[in-house]
């Protein structure tokens, strides 16, 4: 199954956090499509090197917002009155969130709550694609792959948070949106990577670096196992999804999006990057207590949704590679994402 372009064409699609290294993809993904896209993100976010320069020409309008400002979000969700919202605004790093707990709670939980209250207060809205994380679920490294209706669970701010998160998208499923309002799904999915992301505390970002500081990178954890992979088949899922779920109730909760690779290390990563792009890296022990593998099962996307991962490990990783080196070279960042994702939905 393919993403369905008269599906997205003109409909509206409120993306918070767009402005993020996933949502920015997204709205250029979305535009491919032809979709009215519209921006909120708070203005603060530095995690994506993609759309600041050409903003309007993806983005029909951008707001400004704090998802925890209930009223404002209120003001600019019945102003665009939106078909569907893309809820990807959070605060999105495990090493940040237990530097900065409160913070992290604050927007994981109760931002989320907001984007729902407002949604179900708009008749315009549709469906919700509440985007979470492949940290959400308790995870006691027995080295299984997640299933969707595993225990939720935690051991650090950022993981709580977000299976928060999934615990308020299905209260409110089952409060108010059961047999009317809009139609709400989670997504669960981690370890993206792609050109343009800029993050800190993320393999691929801190490799850019190393290579514009012209320092060993020293990589941390490099036997953790991680379910990786390309932010195009990731946000592919997210459509593919928010498809079925815009009229069929039944495509309703959580969803979990993985490649088919999800069984290398982060040594191997460094190992396959070096291949295509050079730095100079060195492995030293993490400070944080981290999880030493984490795996999860799409069978739930591939056999309801048609849902895969397209790209190859070695795709993947060229692809990224291939992406800061263009940049690095001064080529506009926009273009080369909006070639990445013309050959990747025209070529296969």
């Amino acid at each position: 199954m393919e993403v369905k372009k008269n599906f997205w064409k003109n409909k509206k699609v409120l993306i918070t956090g767009n402005l993020g290294f996933k949502g920015s993809w997204l709205c250029l993904q979305l535009s491919f499509f032809n979709a009215k896209v519209f921006g909120l993100d708070n203005n603060s976010t530095n995690s994506s090197l993609i759309t600041k320069k050409n903003l309007k020409k993806y983005v029909k309008q951008q707001y400004i917002c704090d998802v925890r400002d209930l009223k404002k979000l209120n003001s600019i969700i019945s102003g665009v009155k939106p078909n569907i919202i893309i809820h990807m605004a959070a605060q999105s790093i495990v090493i940040s969130g237990l530097e900065n707990p409160i913070l992290t709670l604050d927007v994981n939980i109760i931002g989320t709550g907001n984007i729902i209250e407002s949604a179900r207060n708009n008749s315009s809205v549709k469906s919700i694609l509440v985007v979470t994380s492949d940290k959400v679920y308790e995870n006691n490294e027995q080295k299984k792959k997640f299933i969707e209706n595993d225990r939720l669970g935690g051991d650090d701010p950022y993981s709580a948070s977000k299976a928060c998160a999934e615990i308020i998208s299905k209260s409110y499923s089952s409060s108010y949106f059961k047999r009317k309002y809009a139609n709400l799904a989670t997504a669960r999915a981690g370890n993206v990577i792609g050109g343009g992301d800029v993050s800190s505390n993320r393999l691929v970002p801190d490799i850019y670096r190393s290579i514009i500081e012209k320092k060993n990178l020293k990589i941390r954890n490099k036997n953790h196992i991680r379910p990786w992979q390309h932010v195009l088949d990731c946000n592919n899922g997210y459509m593919m999804l928010v498809e079925k779920l815009h009229n069929h109730k039944k495509y309703a909760g959580a969803w979990n999006f993985s490649s088919n690779y999800s069984d290398h290390t982060v040594q191997k990563i460094c190992e396959e990057f070096s291949k295509n792009i050079f730095f100079k890296y060195i492995y030293s022990a993490g400070k944080h207590n981290e999880k030493k593998v984490l795996k999860l099962n799409s069978n739930k996307s591939k056999h309801f949704l048609s849902w895969k991962t397209k790209l190859s490990f070695k795709e993947m990783i060229s692809l990224t590679s291939e992406w800061y080196k263009k940049y690095l070279n001064g080529e506009d960042p926009d273009l080369i994402c909006y070639d990445q994702i013309h050959k990747y939905y025209l070529s296969k």
